[in-house]
């Protein structure tokens, strides 16, 4: 909607603008390395500091021009790059959570474990805001603006960032007890 309404753009240029956001994936082996060596935290910190930082960025693009296209593509990629810091780790996550489990009941989730579930919950996770996110964002569009709309996305990310902390906050004050 957006980009139809400033740049002018069609539903195939609208279409390719997406192709900012899905080039990031192709740093998912690297996010993985990263991961597999310092953890999801750091990761998990920067992808949603990424959005914090670029997503009200989006506010900035109010008329087209040439500038403003490659800011917009620019804006996007790091978005792209910060949503990759969140979702690699976060499919790794989910399956090391089933193989913990598992190890505690090697019958729970059948003889060749959850993996394909794991990646199906994911999926589900990633069609859900895939299909929830625009018609949210679209609505908040059309009543309050495209500021309005930037701020909420900032608002989703800090959510982000606050439950990681408490959850951060809780792990390392029940293990501290347990141990």
């Amino acid at each position: 909607m957006r980009v139809e309404l400033i740049f002018g753009w069609n539903s195939q240029g609208a279409g390719l603008i997406f192709l900012a956001l899905v080039i990031p994936t192709f740093l998912g082996p690297l996010v993985g390395m990263l991961y597999d060596r310092y953890t999801s935290l750091p990761l998990y910190l920067a992808g949603f500091v990424f959005t914090l930082i670029f997503c009200p960025l989006l506010a900035l693009i109010q008329s087209w021009s040439v500038g403003n296209d490659v800011l917009l593509v620019f804006i996007l990629f790091m978005i792209g790059v910060g949503v990759s810091l969140v979702t690699v780790p976060g499919m790794a996550e989910i399956s090391a959570f089933a193989e913990n489990k598992e190890k505690d009941d090697p019958d729970l989730f059948g003889p060749r474990g959850a993996t394909a579930q794991c990646c199906a919950l994911m999926t589900i996770a990633m069609a859900a805001a895939g299909v929830v996110g625009p018609i949210i964002m679209g609505a908040i569009q059309s009543a309050s603006g495209w500021i309005a709309t930037s701020i909420t996305i900032v608002v989703f990310a800090a959510l982000g960032i606050i439950s990681l902390v408490l959850k951060t906050a809780y792990e390392r004050t029940f293990f501290s007890i347990k141990n």
